[in-house]
């Protein structure tokens, strides 16, 4: 479990400590070396300790914080106003609610406080602490992290006899893109699904219960156009040829770790590797938030310097990818890309095509609790000039490849995407054999 332990009830630095799960807060106070008086939060409930000495937390995470040793009552009454004050003055600064929900909190923590005695609860005089400013609502960033359908790489594909609702097996992994790179642009994913061996016709292309396409008629190659709610563009092909949307194998690997600083390369830890036949690479990287504040308040620009560099599976030396600079004020999710192609002289001098990466600051760190410039290695997406189905079996497949846009109604894992499929085959009139046609006749399949 984590204990976030704060050297004053007012202060909002912590350290953080990783105890074993179920100790007695006795046992937790003594392991953290610390003597005194402490309120300590978990969950939704608040303590005081030593009074709780023998009690054990409910949660994962819990707060202690130091407080000078008053009345329990008045400790408790002040430690909870204070405790709304902060958690007000964050909802209205770092959230979208605002202050329709954190200026009431901050108005009856202060109320609590000053019943209390904010003497008690301090012990000792504070500097002047900057008065944070609001500022606008933050901008919802959604993402995608992949569909609930089946990954079948290499597997058997059905054969279509009649009309059935289907869900296809993903033969090419879904991989994300940004739309620019200046931050705030939207994500889209991309993924090719195989619907079966050919011909067939398909209608009625869904992600869950929700239409996803607008094809009430025949569909049997090209380009079908979405419904509004969803951004998304649909290619499908059964005639040998590559889809657009999905013309090579990509592969995709989601990291969500925190990007360190190293003073040097011996220290260089949480690398990653590319499959075998990388081509190019391309990377994102996201921040919780990149700005400052000012002593009166004011959120005002930060910057974070990344580097990247990259050898060949467990080579000798690192070659130098390049340095990107990060400079924001905003409070929103931000999400970057970096990109790189690797140079024929340089697959020639690598012919199996495994990469290790490694990112890194070029600068620690801020330590400073009014700057906010923490970043996050999200993915890292190897490209290759492989194509995602040998050719000899993309001549007999209906394959369907998606890029959808990542908004309020796409996010996270999409339900499986599914629709109707129906055979096509020759037509018996009675006299000859008619052009093929989507058709549920046994004679004719």
């Amino acid at each position: 479990m984590k204990v976030l332990f704060y050297e004053h009830i007012a202060t909002s630095v912590y350290k953080e400590h990783e105890l074993k799960r179920r100790c007695k807060y006795a046992t937790i106070i003594k392991k953290l070396g610390v003597k005194g008086c402490f309120c300590i939060i978990d969950g939704d409930e608040t303590l005081y300790f030593p009074k709780c000495k023998d009690l054990k937390p409910k949660n994962e995470v819990i707060h202690i914080k130091r407080v000078p040793q008053k009345s329990a009552g008045n400790l408790i009454s002040a430690a909870l106003g204070a405790i709304l004050v902060g958690v007000g003055v964050f909802i209205g600064l770092t959230t979208g609610v605002g202050w329709a929900v954190g200026g009431p909190m901050v108005a009856a923590g202060a109320s609590m406080m000053v019943g209390a005695g904010i003497s008690e609860l301090m012990g000792v005089k504070t500097p002047n602490a900057p008065t944070l400013k609001e500022q606008p609502e933050q901008e919802q960033r959604y993402g995608l992290t992949g569909t609930s359908n089946k990954v079948s790489l290499g597997s058997k594909y059905p054969v279509i006899f009649g009309r059935h609702t289907i869900t296809p097996p993903i033969v090419g992994n879904y991989y994300t893109e940004l739309e620019n790179n200046d931050g705030t642009g939207d994500q889209f994913m991309s993924v090719l699904l195989c619907v079966g061996y050919a011909p067939l016709s398909l209608r009625n292309i869904r992600i869950g219960m929700n239409n996803l396409a607008n094809n009430n008629n025949d569909v049997r190659n090209g380009y079908i156009g979405t419904t509004g709610t969803y951004d998304a563009d649909i290619e499908v092909r059964q005639d040998g040829t590559y889809p657009s949307l999905y013309p090579y194998k990509r592969y995709e690997e989601q990291i969500s770790a925190e990007i360190k600083f190293y003073s040097n390369e011996s220290q260089y830890t949480g690398t990653r590797v590319t499959i075998k036949g990388t081509t190019g690479i391309y990377i994102i990287v996201s921040f919780q938030g990149l700005y400052t504040v000012s002593s009166a308040g004011d959120y005002g620009t930060a910057s974070v310097t990344i580097g990247m560099k990259y050898r060949r599976k467990n080579g000798a030396t690192w070659l130098d990818g390049g340095t990107w600079t990060y400079t924001n004020n905003k409070r929103d999710v931000l999400r970057y890309y970096i990109s790189r192609q690797f140079t024929p002289a340089e697959m020639l001098a690598n012919p199996d095509g495994e990469w290790e990466i490694i990112l890194y600051r070029t600068t620690p760190p801020a330590t400073s609790s009014t700057i906010v410039d923490k970043c996050y290695w999200a993915t890292l997406r190897s490209d290759t000039n492989e194509r995602p189905v040998i050719q000899k079996e993309m001549a007999k497949m209906c394959v369907l490849a998606l890029r959808i846009r990542a908004n309020d109604q796409a996010s996270g894992i999409l339900d499986q995407i599914n629709m109707t499929a129906h055979s096509v085959f020759p037509v018996w009139d009675g006299s000859t054999w008619g052009n093929p046609s989507p058709t549920s006749n046994p004679a004719a399949c």
